[in-house]
């Protein structure tokens, strides 16, 4: 049997006092997302900085077809992959489609393009996220690209990606 103390405030309004405070942070992490003010930067590790810089032409390994980082977790890892798959497409190419891949589009979007958004407008960058098509146009300047997300979790969504869609790379 559960045995609720009686406080001297009822049920009811601790549930509103609750929805009031939750709705506060939700405009305060909108006003901060709208400013750029969410994300800030902090001093990249050499490692993340080599990631970061992959595709440039002072890279050693400017040339190479792909990108495999290993760690720990929360080490960095898909938030510099992610950062610079986007600034490598945005740098090299214009008016093209790009793939962004996760285990599922849902857990995609919770892990990796919220914090990605972020980190982009920080940057400058203008992001149209088009949940019904599973695509963001990202622009800057004259630049656009389009970025399609994509769940892959079984060979079915590879035989989707293979057989519709034409791209210059894929971020998975």
């Amino acid at each position: 049997m559960i045995t609720l103390k009686n406080n001297s405030k009822s049920f009811d309004e601790r549930i509103s006092n609750l929805r009031n405070k939750v709705m506060q942070n939700a405009i305060t992490l909108r006003k901060k997302i709208k400013n750029g003010t969410l994300f800030k930067f902090k001093p990249f590790s050499l490692k993340q900085k080599k990631i970061l810089t992959w595709w440039t032409d002072k890279s050693p390994v400017k040339d190479k077809n792909g990108i495999i980082a290993d760690g720990s977790i929360r080490a960095g890892k898909t938030l510099c992959m992610s950062l610079s798959f986007v600034l490598w497409a945005m740098t090299r190419f214009n008016g093209q489609n790009f793939i962004l891949a996760g285990k599922t589009v849902g857990a995609f979007r919770r892990n990796v393009l919220f914090w990605l958004k972020l980190m982009l407008r920080a940057q400058g960058y203008k992001i149209k996220d088009r949940r019904a098509d599973n695509m963001c146009e990202i622009s800057k300047g004259e630049i656009i690209n389009y970025f399609y997300i994509f769940g892959g979790k079984d060979e079915r969504s590879q035989d989707l990606v293979q057989r519709n869609y034409c791209c210059r790379g894929i971020f998975r």
